[in-house]
């Protein structure tokens, strides 16, 4: 039998919602210097989530790295011209 794993705390994202958030904060902790972030620049699951739900005031933390990976994504050198 598997075993009972808790809730965690705090948690209103649905299920796949979380999952894409844990996707994204493993990636930006994987390839963060490659894009020129500071470890302390990723965001915490629950900073990400009150972003998402406009929640806190953490909504202008996820405003700031989207525009952050928006940009690293537009001036891709691999970007064919015409695209950027």
């Amino acid at each position: 039998p598997l075993p009972e794993i808790p809730r965690i705390q705090g948690l209103v994202l649905p299920g796949s919602v979380f999952a894409d958030c844990l996707m994204v904060v493993q990636f930006l902790r994987s390839f963060g210097k490659v894009l020129g972030m500071d470890p302390s620049e990723v965001p915490t699951l629950g900073i990400l989530q009150e972003g998402l739900l406009n929640l806190g005031n953490s909504m202008g933390q996820v405003q700031d790295l989207l525009v952050r990976l928006l940009s690293s994504a537009v001036s891709d050198p691999g970007l064919p011209q015409g695209h950027r």
